[in-house]
């Protein structure tokens, strides 16, 4: 970003990292930080345009800000999931060999909001998308072992936005999304974020 003049603001979520807190709460909770940040950037410039760059978590956490907060002028969100009780099951049948127990994988996490004192069940940005208008851009590698291609073709479907764009990374895992993409990748984004500014 800093190569091509794009300023940003870089932050560690609740209980990553730097951060304070000890629980993660999916973006139930950190939605409220992202709003935070942009407060106080208005506030050091009100003309300032503002986007949002999410990756896995940080890609659900973006959504769920951008149904929110109308002055978050974009998005652009790589492999992330649709519904949190979906991902929390495909991740527990993934640690047991493909033995999935749903009733278990949900119980845990309702125990888990209980803890943490967030609602699960409203960590849906498969319902979130629904209500995005802003500009998205939206990627996803189709060999990602973690969170499924599909569920990034669904946000991109769902998605309310009339400027709207997703990028199959070919050959991509969930972590490798912006190194396998290559130079194509980069100036696809780049073209992307550079439209939203020039607005």
């Amino acid at each position: 970003m800093a190569n091509n003049g794009i300023a940003s603001v870089l932050f560690d979520g609740r209980a990553h990292g730097e951060s304070g807190g000890k629980y993660c709460t999916y973006g139930f909770h950190e939605k409220q930080d992202i709003i935070a940040i942009v407060d106080e950037l208005k506030k050091r410039n009100s003309s300032l345009p503002i986007g949002i760059w999410g990756n896995s978590l940080g890609g659900a956490i973006a959504i769920q800000a951008l149904e929110i907060e109308k002055r978050i002028e974009f998005g652009i969100v790589e492999s992330t999931f649709t519904e949190l009780d979906q991902i929390v099951y495909d991740y527990q049948k993934k640690m047991a060999k493909g033995f999935g127990l749903r009733f278990m994988s949900d119980a845990a996490l309702q125990e888990a909001g209980n803890i943490a004192n967030f609602n699960p069940d409203e960590v849906k940005p498969i319902i979130s998308v629904a209500k995005i208008e802003q500009p998205m851009f939206i990627a996803h590698g189709d060999s990602d072992e973690n969170i499924s291609f599909e569920y990034g073709k669904q946000l991109y479907e769902n998605l309310a936005s009339a400027e709207k764009e997703f990028v199959l990374v070919e050959g991509a895992g969930h972590f490798d999304v912006y190194a396998k993409g290559g130079k194509d990748y980069e100036n696809k984004l780049m073209n992307f974020i550079k439209k939203q500014l020039e607005k």
